[in-house]
């Protein structure tokens, strides 16, 4: 399985309306995010080998914080905000996913799962530039 598949599938899941809607939204935003997710494991950790900058929390926060370990130079200033603005969307999104999976008393809107699936991609192609 390709993290692009994961993409699809959520992409597939916004256009087939489920009879129970509501778990369905939940399950796009969680998997709109951990495609997001891998695509930073990929590309940061794995392509870049930028290192955590943050050794307390999860597997998740310490992953993300990757983002803020962009070596700072002068030449590509521009790249270090990019990567300091991904940061802060990805963490966007694992509030939305934290949301969707565990906070159930809360709705999850058709323009929250929209809105992730959107943004995952979007993220996923600014990664792959840094």
């Amino acid at each position: 399985m390709s993290n692009q598949d994961t993409l699809d599938y959520c992409k597939e899941m916004l256009t087939n309306v489920s009879k129970i809607e509501h778990i369905q939204l939940r399950n796009i935003v969680s998997r709109a995010y951990y495609f997001t997710f891998y695509e930073l494991i990929d590309h940061v950790e794995n392509r870049l080998m930028w290192q955590e900058t943050n050794q307390k929390g999860g597997v998740h926060v310490r992953t993300i914080s990757r983002l803020k370990g962009y070596p700072n130079s002068q030449d590509n200033n521009e790249s270090h905000e990019v990567a300091l603005e991904l940061h802060s969307r990805i963490t966007s999104l694992k509030k939305l996913r934290t949301k969707a999976d565990y906070r159930m008393e809360q709705a999850v809107s058709r323009k929250v799962a929209e809105y992730s699936v959107f943004e995952s991609e979007l993220i996923s192609k600014e990664l792959a530039q840094l």
